[in-house]
């Protein structure tokens, strides 16, 4: 069985030289895969987002929490929700909030997807699916788009809004899944906000159509290298041309990464 989940998927179809010239390279998605998990992962932004999800799940104290950052996410959030008068209803976890689930696609293909929440908000009467966002950057669109395969769009909201099997609904205790997800979203100016995506058959069907060409090429273990002038702008640009010394020199780096983030 092969498991996927969005960000794998849309990682496929994205550049890998960090500003958006260099075209998408499956040869930087198998080594991405294959090696970021070399050494201790670098502390990145995205742990004062787990803990501002913590804070909000109800599992952390904000009383015990010092990063200023985390709680002031956290407050912008927390007045969000209760502005919309937002309750979290079923789960796996604490009052509902963040579970696991893996459901099958296509034959052989699976999804991996964690749920922040499922709840209610006063201006729908029917369940919603809900994302926590700590981001400073406003979503431009969440709307359908039929490039979402070569540009991935659209792709975690789709992932998250196709039904599951029976079986994960009875464990949950609800009769449907839901078909909008709202992102609660807080950056670091201005108010929160949320935004919405609703299900779109569309967007359903490119899912499956980026999910298949993604098996296809982890079963047949290919993996072209797009070569140009934008490879040395790639962090694994070492491996894809077989320079001497290049699993020293990216454990190098990997290792200043992590002394750089130790440091803010």
């Amino acid at each position: 069985m092969i498991r996927l989940s969005y960000s794998a998927i849309k990682d496929y179809f994205a550049p890998y030289d960090g500003e958006g010239s260099h075209p998408p390279c499956p040869a930087a998605w198998k080594y991405h895969r294959e090696l970021e998990p070399v050494g201790a992962a670098p502390r990145t932004f995205a742990d004062t987002g787990s803990l501002v999800h913590s804070m909000l799940d109800g599992e952390t104290d904000p009383v015990t929490v010092t990063d200023d950052t985390a709680l002031m996410f956290y407050s912008k959030l927390d007045a969000l929700r209760q502005s919309i008068g937002l309750q979290v209803i079923k789960g796996l976890k604490h009052d509902g909030a963040e579970f696991f689930q893996k459901i099958k696609i296509l034959p052989g293909v699976e999804i991996v997807r964690k749920i922040d929440l499922i709840g209610r908000v006063s201006f729908y009467k029917e369940l919603i699916l809900g994302d926590w966002k700590t981001s400073g950057a406003i979503f431009k669109s969440l709307e359908s788009d039929p490039k979402i395969v070569p540009q991935a769009l659209s792709m975690q909201g789709i992932t998250y809004l196709i039904p599951p099997e029976q079986k994960h609904l009875d464990r949950l205790g609800i009769k449907k899944w839901p078909r909008r997800l709202l992102y609660f979203v807080a950056g670091f100016r201005g108010s929160p906000t949320w935004f919405e995506y609703e299900y779109s058959k569309i967007d359903h069907e490119n899912l499956l159509d980026a999910a298949a060409t993604v098996a296809t090429a982890i079963r047949e273990d290919r993996f072209p290298k797009i070569r140009d002038k934008h490879c040395l702008k790639c962090p694994f640009v070492g491996p894809c041309f077989d320079q001497k010394g290049w699993r020293r020199q990216f454990r190098k780096k990997q290792h200043g990464e992590r002394k750089m983030s130790d440091k803010r």
